[in-house]
């Protein structure tokens, strides 16, 4: 029984501390590429296609 505790409180402590890591991390490096205008954005961006063609000769 307390076996299992110990073993469940452990995997909790891990699966959080990846969890946390994992978070950190994906901040740290969008902050770090990311554009200041992208980081300011909170809501849906318009995308715009281009309706050009290209003419490829053979």
């Amino acid at each position: 029984m307390i076996y299992r505790m110990l073993i469940g409180t452990i995997a909790m402590g891990a699966a959080g501390l990846v969890m946390g890591m994992t978070a950190s991390t994906f901040k740290h490096y969008y902050y770090k590429h990311s554009d200041a205008q992208d980081r300011t954005l909170t809501g849906v961006q318009e995308v715009i296609l281009s309706e050009s063609t290209i003419e490829v000769e053979e």
